[in-house]
């Protein structure tokens, strides 16, 4: 099961996004303004967007009533903390390709399900669940975006990746560009614990930066990722790895919203 502390932390982001931009419409919106068109209480509100408390199922589900969120949004996050999916809204037949796209997108496990697929990959979700430590509702999940999008097809039982390119022409938002960071940074401090050391790599240095040479840095990184990935996927690949490269700031540092 996920964390429900990683689902609640993408929340907060999400009801913190919803909340500033009333407030720019109106200067003088409150929190308990908020907390009364959320229909919760404008305590249980504070508190969660504080990371002092779990917000529930019921909150959940009357949040995203009000708001208006997708069904599949919904039930992503439900399943984030291993609550059951909401039946009455799971419509998969009508879900926009657009969901699908910011699902593969922004969530970790459907590259890493497509990459399984080049191992040779039973196309079930309780096999990719248990390789990929998921729940089973999640994988499922996936695994019919997956299909749907064309990124993946069942051949003879078997998962099989398309040629089709996993690029979107919608317009994603930083937010879920900065959730789909947290959740690697998140998978690789599990992996510290978790992976013997022959097995992994993590590794750092500090120095003093010229900023001006920060764009030519990022064209050194880039063409490093490719590099390590033709070395790697070269031989006889039989496990699926994330190879991430972070390169930031750790003085001089605000706080405060950034893209």
């Amino acid at each position: 099961m996920l964390d429900p502390n990683y689902r609640d932390q993408q929340l907060r982001e999400m009801l913190q996004d919803e909340y500033l931009k009333r407030k720019d419409h109106n200067s003088r919106y409150s929190l308990r303004a908020y907390a009364r068109d959320l229909g919760i209480s404008s305590g249980s509100l504070s508190e969660a967007m504080a990371g002092k408390r779990l917000i529930s199922k019921t909150n959940l589900l009357k949040i995203s009533d009000r708001l208006q969120w997708k069904p599949a949004t919904v039930n992503r996050l439900l399943n984030m903390s291993g609550f059951k999916s909401d039946p009455t809204s799971e419509n998969h037949e009508f879900r926009s390709v657009n969901d699908d796209l910011i699902a593969a997108i922004s969530e970790w496990h459907y590259l890493a399900i497509l990459n399984l697929a080049k191992l040779g990959c039973p196309c079930e979700a309780s096999y990719i669940a248990d390789r990929l430590s998921l729940p089973e509702s999640v994988a499922q999940e996936a695994l019919n975006a997956l299909i749907r999008l064309g990124l993946a097809h069942n051949q003879n039982g078997s998962l099989r990746r398309t040629t089709r390119a996993l690029i979107s022409d919608i317009d994603v938002p930083s937010r879920v560009r900065r959730d789909y960071f947290r959740q690697h940074l998140n998978l690789a401090e599990k992996t510290l614990d978790a992976t013997p050391i022959d097995e992994r790599d993590f590794s750092v240095v500090t120095i003093p930066a010229d900023r001006k040479m920060l764009p030519q840095a990022k064209v050194l990184i880039e063409e490093f990722r490719r590099k390590i990935g033709r070395l790697l996927e070269s031989g006889h690949p039989d496990r699926v790895y994330s190879v991430a490269i972070q390169m930031y700031p750790i003085s001089d540092v605000k706080e405060g919203k950034n893209p």
